[in-house]
């Protein structure tokens, strides 16, 4: 039986954390994928929920256009068959 990782109790509190990575080491990387990556491994998650995190803090402060009501992030369509493009 394989070992599941551990889920933390306080999940916005996660989330905030993985956001203040990103922020913190992007000028360390050549691309926001890299840096999604290289977060991901330290927090022992997925590196696409973390990129859906930052986005949702830009929005939160801002800095970025909300998305329209049919916007799928890309990892939910990955095992439908539908293109996010």
């Amino acid at each position: 039986m394989s070992e599941r990782k551990h889920t933390p109790r306080h999940l916005a509190e996660f989330h905030a954390r993985g956001v203040r990575l990103f922020k913190e080491s992007r000028a360390d990387y050549s691309s926001n994928n890299a840096v999604y990556a290289a977060i991901a491994e330290k927090l022992g998650c997925s590196r696409f929920p973390l990129r859906e995190w930052y986005i949702q803090a830009e929005h939160a402060v801002g800095e970025r256009p909300e998305r329209s009501s049919s916007y799928k992030p890309s990892y939910a369509l990955r095992d439908t068959g539908v293109s996010s493009h």
